[in-house]
């Protein structure tokens, strides 16, 4: 099977109209892919607000942050 690469603009009613028009199962592949793809956003979100906070807490002198040589040896 050959395939080509052909760059679109489509408008989110233009790619929602084109989702409707898939099968079930490709419907719910993508709906898969997207959980998936929203879950790992909010893990990331989660991630830089833990460390605003962490960063926060050590400017109150409440905790003190690893220095790059324990980061590093931990990796």
């Amino acid at each position: 099977m050959k395939t080509a690469n052909i760059n679109i603009s489509l408008n989110f009613e233009q790619i929602l109209n084109i989702i409707s028009q898939l099968p079930n199962i490709e419907k719910l592949k993508l709906k898969q892919y997207l959980s998936k793809e929203i879950s790992n956003d909010v893990d990331i979100l989660k991630d830089i607000e833990q460390g605003m906070d962490e960063v926060k807490r050590h400017s109150n002198n409440e905790i003190e942050l690893k220095s790059i040589e324990q980061v590093i040896d931990e990796l």
